[in-house]
């Protein structure tokens, strides 16, 4: 698999969940500032959001990766 399908391949299984990340704090921010009464949001909300999203975004690409090359070894 070459750097340009690597990339691409980023590109593609990353996009759906820092978009899924973005919008969670964006509503947990709105229900704060109702529920809450504006109570200071914890920082670690998104450290562990963008944690799980870069985990989820490693695993799609690794298997992406794994599978292209074994199917390109069987074929061989």
């Amino acid at each position: 698999m070459t750097e340009a399908e690597i990339k691409k391949s980023i590109d593609k299984h990353s996009v759906k969940p820092l978009i899924f990340v973005v919008i969670m704090m964006l509503l947990i921010a709105l229900l704060n500032n109702y529920l809450l009464e504006d109570d200071p949001l914890t920082p670690n909300l998104l450290i562990f959001g963008a944690l799980a999203a870069g985990i989820h975004i490693f695993k799609n690409v690794l298997c992406d990766v794994l599978v292209t090359k074994s199917a390109q070894n069987g074929s061989k």
